[in-house]
Order: C-alpha cells, then structure tokens, then sequence
C-alpha cells in the first residue's frame, strides 16, 4: 500500500466539497436565516451513499477499524479549526500512513455524506449508519434509542414555558446527557427547539458525557456539523472520570459564553480553598465541571481572542445553517 503524506495536515475539511457552509460572526449571528427544506428521502440516500464509500475503503481492512479512524480523524480536523494542538496532529498522520490518496479522499466524502445527510433531515445520522453495521452488537451490546423515541422524550421534557423563561434571562437553555451515544437525544431537542421558534445553534448549549470514545466522537461530528454549542466529555458519569472534552467551535461564538465562563471563574475564586475542589482536581466554569487540559484549552481560546478582538473574525466550518 502506497503511504500518503498530505501537503497540509488535518485535510478531512475539504471547502471545495462541503456542501453547507456557514460564515459566522463572533456574535454567533448567522449569515443565512432561512430554515433549511426537510427531505428524509434524500437523508436515506446519503446513508446509503456513507456506507457504499466506506466499503470502498475498507477493502481487506476491518470495516469497523475503517469508520473508527474516519471519526478520529474527523474529529481532530474539526478540534483544530480554531486551535491547532501538535500533539493531535502527530495522530492524524500516524493514522493516514494506513491509507492510499485516493482512500483518504474518499474518507472526506464521508464527512460530505454525513453534512448532507444531516442537512436533509434530522437524525442520528452516524448512529444509524452504527447499528445497521453491526457495529453495536458486536462489541459492548450497545443499542442506540431510536430518533423517533428521543424526538417524543425532547418534546415531553422540554416544557415550552420552562425553555422561554431561561431563554429571556440567560439566552440559552442547557440540555445533559449523561450517556449520550452518538448524539440523538441532543439533536432531537435541537430540533424540538427550532420547532418552537428558537435557533439551536445560538440558544441552545449541550453538556453530554460518554464512557465509550467512539460513540463519542460520532457524537462531536455530528454536533458540530449542525452547529451546537456543545462540550461533549469522554468520561465516566458515575464515577466522574474524564478522559477527554471535546469542545464543538460554535461553543466560542454564542455571545452568553464569554459571560458564563466569567461567572464561573468567579465561583473558583470563591472556593478556591474547597477541600472538594482540590481533591477532584477540576475546575467549575459556568456551571460545568472541566477536567485540568479543558482549562488549558479555554484559556489558550481566550489568549486567542484577545489577540482577535480588534479585527472582523470570521471562521469557515462545515456547519448547517438555520
């Protein structure tokens, strides 16, 4: 096999072939306020579509091995739109050494497929494309709770009174959960709340945790493809282990962030000494517990803007736009 070494690192992210893409302020404004066409039809086919390219790719490989390095080295195209960490790419390149030119084109088709698939319709795109492969059964017993179910629980828990209130004093709601797949439950509130008349991509931020770091990273894609201000923690929600946070860019351009996280530096500063705090070894910031290396990342973010502050900042990301 030939060993490939592309000209830039993390090229998943392919402008060219990104078929939504949305410039956004750093006020979080969008430049498209159209709600996009729903077509379920369509959504079918990219799966289809996900699926015959990566049985392309896979060839003698494992097929499950294939759509894991897919999430991985998506996921890291995506972690450094905005901050580039040396230690990830050293991982990305280690990981296309296994992969042809043309597999790893072929591997940014993926990430076309699953962008269109989620801009045709609402869905747990990734997780479906998961179960029907096989992929649950086969290695821990996971099934993952249909999209029609997580639609009725987001619409039966999400009070309508409940979420305008928060949203006129705070600007967003926060939605959890502790073991949240590749994302469903999330990405049916987020629809639930477009149906109300709200913008999910400015209102709505989602604090979710897995055990499993596959699931996880299908969680992070598809979360940041449709634009959810969301920390997605790789991490145990019994025994509060975390193993990584995985941050979605549309996290650092909602203008209640910023605000938020201040009021959460100032509840460390006041606890400071807390014998709790010390022992756990985190950080409160605006109401989420962070693990030492997502402090690290929010402060070099904050370095980041600073640095911004006196231009027009615009970040290109294969984002859906509402």
């Amino acid at each position: 096999m030939n060993h490939v070494k592309p000209e830039q690192p993390s090229t998943l992210i392919n402008d060219d072939k990104a078929p939504s893409v949305s410039t956004l302020d750093p006020s979080g404004s969008s430049s498209n306020d159209k709600r996009r066409k729903v077509s379920p039809q369509q959504y079918e086919i990219h799966k289809k579509n996900f699926i015959k390219i990566l049985h392309k790719i896979t060839g003698y490989k494992n097929t499950f091995e294939v759509f894991n390095d897919f999430l991985s080295m998506t996921t890291i195209s995506l972690r450094n739109i905005l901050i580039k960490d040396e230690k990830r790419e050293k991982e990305y390149f280690k990981l296309i050494k296994h992969y042809t030119k043309e597999q790893l084109l072929m591997m940014s088709e993926l990430l076309k497929e699953t962008t269109m698939g989620l801009g045709a319709n609402f869905g747990d795109f990734l997780g479906e494309i998961f179960m029907e492969l096989g992929f649950g059964e086969g290695r821990k017993g996971q099934f993952f709770t249909p999209y029609a179910v997580s639609k009725m629980m987001a619409n039966v828990t999400l009070d309508k009174k409940v979420v305008k209130q928060h949203i006129e004093r705070d600007g967003f709601i926060t939605v959890h959960d502790c073991a949240v797949g590749a994302g469903c439950l999330i990405i049916a509130s987020a629809e639930y709340l477009l149906e109300l008349g709200y913008n999910p991509q400015q209102c709505m931020y989602a604090c979710v945790m897995d055990v499993d770091s596959t699931v996880s990273k299908m969680c992070y894609i598809q979360l940041t493809v449709l634009g959810i201000p969301a920390e997605v923690t790789i991490g145990n929600s019994l025994t509060l282990e975390v193993f990584d946070t995985l941050y979605t860019p549309f996290l650092y351009y909602v203008p209640w962030f910023y605000k938020t996280l201040l009021k959460g530096k100032n509840k460390v500063q006041k606890n400071k000494k807390s014998k709790k705090t010390m022992e756990d070894k985190k950080v409160l910031l605006g109401g989420v517990i962070l693990n030492p290396e997502g402090v690290k990342t929010l402060q070099r973010l904050t370095e980041f803007f600073k640095k911004k502050k006196a231009e027009k900042v615009e970040v290109k990301q294969a984002s859906l736009v509402f």
